[in-house]
């Protein structure tokens, strides 16, 4: 039976529904063609180095893992005008994944190292990548840019900069983990490790006592609205929903978490232990 996650409702939250909404009609009217969309992808991928630190890598051993464990994911998308290519960036400092525009999805050294601790766990942050790209996130950044009037010499610049810094919305990220428990159930990964993924971040973040009083419900309900993305808690929860209802939708009695294919760099697809 997945949880209510009643106590993660906020006040705000009708206001981030507005913003979603909003988002979605200037993503169903964008006017960035796919072309448009992969050479400014490119662009952008060039730019984040810059701001994120380490070296890109989008060939080797590392490559050629990821892209081997995001294959059956690919091979469900409904997007067909953009390839989906993946990269590595090697010696960065943070924890992260990110989806540009034109398909490029980023998957930094300490998320591969230090974050997920099997192959299942990858598959859910790159599932989740590739649903920001199927739901047109990166490009709704752009259309934004547009909208404000941003020039086309300062769009790339400033595309990058809130990919690295703030890279969506909450709702866009809500909506894919959804996506990318679909992916990752129908591939046969368990999407319970897409829970432990979050139950360890909360585990690893330092929580600070609050009094419960009017500034900390004020101080909360301003965080529901400006955070980029959901509370750990919360998606945690969420996701214990996503897999309940994926294992009704498409009952399994066994799926894979793959914790000796992320030691080797040797995926499912090629080698099942």
């Amino acid at each position: 039976t997945p949880p209510s996650c009643a106590e993660f409702s906020r006040l705000t939250d009708s206001v981030k529904d507005i913003g979603g909404a909003i988002d979605q009609e200037l993503r169903r009217t964008s006017t960035v063609s796919a072309d448009e969309e992969k050479a400014m992808g490119a662009k952008v991928l060039k730019e984040l180095p810059k701001l994120l630190g380490g070296q890109l890598r989008s060939t080797g051993p590392i490559v050629d893992y990821i892209t081997t464990v995001a294959a059956p994911l690919v091979a469900q998308a409904e997007r067909t005008d953009i390839p989906y290519t993946f990269h590595y960036l090697e010696g960065a400092k943070d924890e992260n994944a990110l989806a540009l525009p034109g398909g490029h999805i980023i998957v930094t050294q300490p998320l591969l190292e230090q974050w997920t601790k099997n192959e299942a766990q990858l598959a859910i942050v790159l599932g989740h990548e590739i649903g920001h790209i199927e739901k047109r996130h990166p490009v709704a950044i752009l259309q934004y840019s547009r909208t404000l009037g941003i020039p086309d010499d300062e769009l790339i610049s400033q595309t990058a900069l809130t990919i690295a810094q703030k890279p969506y919305s909450s709702r866009q990220e809500e909506e894919s983990d959804r996506i990318g428990a679909h992916l990752v159930h129908n591939a046969n990964y368990s999407v319970y490790q897409g829970v432990a993924l979050w139950e360890q971040k909360i585990k690893a973040s330092s929580s600070t006592q609050k009094s419960g009083g009017l500034l900390d419900l004020v101080l909360d309900e301003a965080s529901n609205v400006l955070d980029s993305h959901p509370p750990a808690a919360r998606r945690a929860c969420v996701m214990k929903q996503h897999a309940a209802r994926e294992q009704k939708r498409a009952p399994k009695s066994r799926v894979y978490v793959g914790q000796t294919n992320l030691r080797k760099r040797v995926a499912m697809q090629e080698q099942v232990w």
